[in-house]
This record gives C-alpha cells, structure tokens and sequence, in this order.
C-alpha cells in the first residue's frame, strides 16, 4: 500500500510540475528531478526490513526480517506523541535508536497492550514525588 502511494505521488509530483507556469526548460528538469526523488523514496522503502518488537521490562529485542539477527535494547522507554508511538533504547554497544510508526496498524489488543505498556514506562521513568517532611 505505501508503495503504491510513492509511486502515485511520485508521477503526481512531475505531473504538477508540467502543469506549473514556468518556464519549459525549467519545468522538464524539475520533473526530472522529482521522479529520480520519488525513485530514490521508493527503492529505500523497498530495501527496509520489517521488524519484529518484543517489549518486556525495561528490555526490548529487536529482529530484522523474521530470520534477521536479535537485537536486545536497555533502557527501553515508549511514549506516544499524538498517534504516533515512539521507542526508544541503548544497544548492548550503548548508542541510542529510535523508532517510530503508527499504532492503527496493529490489531485492537495489540495497540491495548501497547498503550498499557507504554503507561508503565511513564511510571517507571517519572520522578518519585516528593515527600513532606
């Protein structure tokens, strides 16, 4: 489906450049370049893995394709920014990553689990409240 929506965008993109008021010689370079863009977005989103996510804990393995090689995360924090999830960790060799995607593409008690394990992240990683004294 999202590739099929490059590929729209990407014609559309040229297209509209045609359809500018400009001039010709500049209208047929900028579609040029709009289509070896769109080309460009297309051939990454075809060479991204898929990724498996196992959250567990203050943990989270990572895998590349289902026979890719296991990736496990510390320090592992969820959060939601909108409708968009956001997961963040330190690998065994202690650079950060991030990742980033749309929770509707889950099932309903996929996204449920999700948003409950992002709730404990939050308590996790809050600050204790100050006590009276």
């Amino acid at each position: 489906m999202l590739l099929a929506a490059l590929i729209v965008l990407t014609v559309l993109a040229a297209v509209s450049v045609w359809l500018s008021d400009g001039p010709v010689g500049m209208k047929g370079l900028l579609s040029v370049l709009a289509l070896g863009q769109g080309t460009l977005q297309i051939q990454r989103e075809v060479r991204r893995p898929s990724l498996s996510v196992i959250l567990h804990g203050d943990e989270a393995q990572i895998r590349a394709n289902p026979d890719g090689e296991l990736k496990c995360w510390r320090g592992v924090e969820l959060r939601f920014r909108g409708r968009l999830a956001s997961l963040s960790g330190r690998d065994t060799a202690g650079r950060k990553h991030h990742l980033l995607w749309w929770p509707d593409t889950l099932p309903a008690a996929a996204r449920r689990a999700l948003r409950l394990y992002a709730d404990g992240c939050r308590d996790r990683h809050s600050p204790a409240p100050a006590q009276p004294a």
